[in-house]
């Protein structure tokens, strides 16, 4: 009758390929968002004008950036470190 549907998981051999796809995406997802937030920062900064309350609020926002940075980072790292003991 007409063409079977296919869906775009099928791709995938198993379920474990699957998963780490999914963690590529969000660690370069992260890696694009990270500088973004830290730029954001800035710009709360460098426009603060003498207001100390968008001057905190700009190095909170750097500061929770890199916490996050240094969280994907370490996340990545600690995923090919057991993977290459398992393997």
């Amino acid at each position: 009758i007409g063409k079977p549907v296919t869906c775009s998981l099928t791709i995938y051999n198993d379920f474990e390929s699957l998963i780490n796809n999914i963690i590529k995406w969000i660690f370069y997802l992260a890696l694009i968002i990270a500088p973004l937030m830290i730029l954001l920062g800035a710009f709360y900064i460098l426009t603060a004008a003498g207001d100390t309350s968008r001057t905190t609020k700009g190095k909170t926002i750097i500061t929770w950036a890199l916490i996050g940075l240094a969280v994907i980072l370490t996340a990545k790292a600690f995923i090919s470190i057991i993977t290459s003991v398992l393997k």
